[in-house]
């Protein structure tokens, strides 16, 4: 069976994954000694095997049940004289189920009694694949029972019996994952995070169909044309099916479960910034780009011959732009609550939106070049050199604004010490002034190439080396701007200031993990935490301000409601 195969390449990946973490342990154990942590690297490999054959067995034991219910419930008849696809759902399921259950019986008193064991990277990676795999399946198969209900196609039996059964595979390990005693106490909140984005991608791909279909309607009636042929239930029905099914995921692991409230973690801004923010922004930008660039042709460029066909993407892409903005627009106001200074995380959103503009624009000044070359050389230009122009117009037009806001917000910040030490700020402009630098570089070398063949042997052409040229222009650019950024935040930071080390904050207070980050990013300072047990969380502006007024660069900040003392250190 195909999905013997896939299980086994699965058993080869954990062997694999489980050696190099376990070289990956060592070397993390080698760097904490004396810090009074037994080194177990034996340990931690026998866990990834573990867990390893506990992961493949949940997965050979579900599949044999589904089989099973398949066969000998849901269509026996279609099974009648197939002993051997029986054979093979019986046999998964008592293999699967006999050593899944006699590894469970084996793991779970250690979880429960040892720290250790809930601590491990391998009980973490366990717990959230299966919750993956699980919501996956679930998320797809409820979809497909949803929207058959709904245009009435009857009753699928395989559907329903992969729903039961892995449904009752992922309710089993939410009680395992909500089990004080059980829960994996590395990033626990990362199974929130992932159903989430399970949920967000369902539910969002649901409402582009939703969207996607009322835009084609508008259109058909001004264009009177019909853009797709077919009965418009079967895809509404899928867009209500995906829409309630993984709003409802995205709304319990969002809601419900503490991704939206919880701790604002590491790992939640990172879920937030890179998938729904970054996501919905690239797709923004690339979509939106697309739709200004056909509009433009239509009126300044060469068209294909009738509206109807040149348009007939339009609804699909503004549906596009349209589920894109609001996912943009609702995770931003997440991010914006209750921010009283500025963080880490927004400078980390400015600085990644800056980056998503500037590829638009650098891409824009390279079309446009491109453009200008064709203009400049006749015979080398074509019908589709007043596109190619439009194509630049769009780029900048689209990717300038996105930019600009996000640049020179970050800009307004430029004469903050905070702002200047980021460590983001520096990723942004060495990352920038590394990408133009290889585009420099390489441009040189292909330019200078494509003169000398055309000097020495007359047998090149200008079109040959255009492009690479045109890359060497704006990588120039870019890079001499941001050489220049660069030079001024040197300027900035005073002799004295750049040679002062950073303070060192001993904090205690109650929450003292949050405010810890907030303080670390506003001031610049190493902060330890030590939460107290008791008392009313603090104003992060007064910890802020006390900080900073102080002089000693090594200080002990007791913070409990209105009343911070700063003690100073040796």
């Amino acid at each position: 069976m195909e999905i013997v195969g896939i299980l086994i390449s699965l058993l080869i990946m954990f062997v694999q994954l489980g050696i190099v973490i376990g070289i990956v342990f060592f070397i993390i154990k080698a760097t904490r000694r004396g810090e009074g942590e037994e080194h177990d690297i034996a340990g931690a490999i026998r866990r990834f095997f573990v867990y390893g054959f506990l992961f493949v067995s949940l997965v050979l034991f579900a599949e044999g049940v589904r089989g099973v219910i398949v066969a000998l419930v849901v269509r026996p008849s279609a099974f009648a004289g197939s002993e051997t696809q029986v054979a093979s759902a019986v046999s998964l399921l008592v293999v699967g189920g006999l050593v899944w259950g006699g590894l469970w019986r084996y793991v779970r008193p250690r979880i429960v009694a040892e720290d250790a064991e809930r601590r491990s990277l391998a009980w973490m990676l366990y717990l959230n694949a299966s919750l993956v795999v699980s919501a996956v399946i679930v998320t797809t198969t409820a979809t497909m029972a949803l929207r058959a209900l709904l245009t009435r196609e009857g009753f699928d039996g395989e559907v329903w019996a992969a729903l039961v059964v892995w449904g009752v595979v992922w309710v089993f390990h939410q009680r395992i994952w909500l089990d004080d005693r059980l829960a994996p106490e590395l990033l626990p909140i990362l199974p929130a995070l992932v159903g989430s984005l399970v949920g967000l991608v369902a539910g969002s791909s649901g409402l582009f169909l939703i969207v996607s279909q009322v835009y084609e309607g508008v259109y058909d009636l001004i264009a009177s044309t019909t853009l797709v042929a077919g009965d418009l239930w079967d895809a509404v029905a899928t867009g209500v099916a995906l829409l309630v099914v993984g709003g409802a995921g995205w709304g319990y692991h969002w809601f419900r479960r503490g991704a939206r409230h919880g701790e604002r973690s590491p790992l939640w801004f990172g879920y937030v910034l890179l998938f729904p923010v970054l996501g919905s922004v690239a797709v923004s930008v690339a979509i939106g780009s697309a739709v200004l660039f056909d509009v433009l042709v239509w009126f300044f460029g060469s068209t294909v011959p009738s509206a109807s066909e040149h348009f007939a993407k339009m609804p699909w892409e503004l549906a596009s732009v349209t589920v894109a903005a609001a996912i943009w627009t609702y995770h931003r106001r997440v991010l914006a609550e209750h921010r009283q200074v500025r963080t880490e995380p927004d400078r980390i959103y400015d600085y990644l939106l800056a980056g998503a503009g500037l590829v638009a624009v650098g891409s824009g000044i390279a079309i446009l070049l491109l453009a200008v070359f064709d203009l400049i050389a006749p015979p080398l230009a074509g019908a589709n050199a007043g596109n190619t122009l439009i194509g630049a117009i769009t780029a900048l037009v689209v990717g300038g604004p996105v930019w600009w806001v996000h640049w020179f917000r970050a800009e307004r910040y430029g004469d903050e010490t905070a702002e200047l030490r980021s460590v983001t700020r520096r990723i942004y402009i060495f990352g920038v002034l590394g990408v133009a630098a290889i585009a420099v570089f390489v441009g040189l070398i292909v330019v200078l190439q494509g003169l000398l063949v055309l000097v020495l042997s007359g047998q090149g052409s200008f079109g040959s080396f255009k492009g690479a040229l045109a890359a060497l222009l704006t990588g120039g650019a870019i890079g001499a701007y941001h050489v220049q950024v660069w030079r001024t935040d040197r300027t900035r930071l005073v002799p004295s200031e750049r040679a002062a080390p950073p303070k060192e904050v001993v904090l205690v207070a109650p929450g003292a993990g949050e405010l810890a980050r907030s303080v670390a990013a506003t001031t610049g300072a190493r902060v330890r935490a030590m939460p107290t047990a008791e008392g009313a969380a603090p104003d992060v502006d007064a910890v802020v301000a006390a900080i900073e007024s102080a002089e000693p660069t090594k200080l002990l900040v007791v913070a409990v409601g209105d009343r911070i003392e700063v003690l100073a250190l040796r």
